[in-house]
Formats: C-alpha cells, structure tokens, sequence
C-alpha cells in the first residue's frame, strides 16, 4: 500500500493489543498469541509494530522463508524490510528445519520482490555459527 511517498507492507493481524495516539500520529500493535503475516504471508513478527503516516516499524522475531531476523527496530516499505541491528538464523528446508546458519550484530535487508537479502556485519568480531558442523568463525 502506497500513502503519498511512503509505501507500507501488506499485513494482517489478529488478537492484538492496539494502543492508537492520534494526537501523536501513530498507531502501535502488539502481539498476543498470533504473528503479524506481512508481505502477502511471506513473513510474519511476533512482537509489535508502530505505524505513522510516514513510516511502519517494528520489533521482534521476524520469520521469513527460512531465515528468523531478531531485532529492536525494523523499518519495513512495501516490499522489503530493513534492520541495522539483526541476529540472524538461516534454517535447512523442511521438514527438518534445523538451524544451520547463526549470526549476531549484522545489519540487514531483505527484498521479498528480488528474493535477495543483503547482510553485513557491524563489528569485526561479529561471529558466525555454523551448527551442525560445529563450526565458529569470527
């Protein structure tokens, strides 16, 4: 959905707290006990979510393809999401879905257009986990 400008995501929710401050222009939601399906049920946050007329944010686990993005602020457009602070988990396919592919303190970006995400690490020291081989790498 396009509003002047600024594009925001698809998404629908149930079961949310709401708490609207119209005088502030923003709305914020909260998860209860059902993800937030965003981007035509390509994604879907379990956490909240704060939209004003010029941009949708949000916190929480974020779950997409198979791949989990943990962070305290996402900004997400029509079609992609952004994070400059993101723990990272990449999963094998069903129907083992184990985690095979660990990592903290990257930023990321994810377009669900493109299917290209873009991942870079904020520190030298950021590490990168590789579970079922027991493999760490700094």
């Amino acid at each position: 959905m396009t509003k002047g400008k600024t594009e925001f995501p698809p998404v629908k929710g149930l079961n949310l707290n709401q708490l609207w401050r119209p005088y502030s222009d923003s709305m914020v939601l909260q998860t209860t006990d059902l993800p937030i399906s965003m981007f035509d049920e390509r994604a879907s946050l379990k956490g909240s979510m704060i939209l004003t007329s010029d941009a949708l944010t949000g916190a929480g686990e974020l779950d997409f393809l198979n791949a989990t993005a943990l962070s305290d602020k996402f900004a997400f457009t029509a079609n992609a999401f952004y994070s400059d602070t993101t723990k990272l988990k990449l999963r094998s396919l069903p129907p083992q879905s184990d985690v095979v592919f660990n990592t903290e303190n990257y930023s990321a970006f994810v377009d669900f257009n493109t299917k290209i995400g873009n991942f870079k690490t904020n520190s030298i020291n950021s590490k990168i986990y590789l579970p079922a081989i027991r493999y760490e790498s700094f």
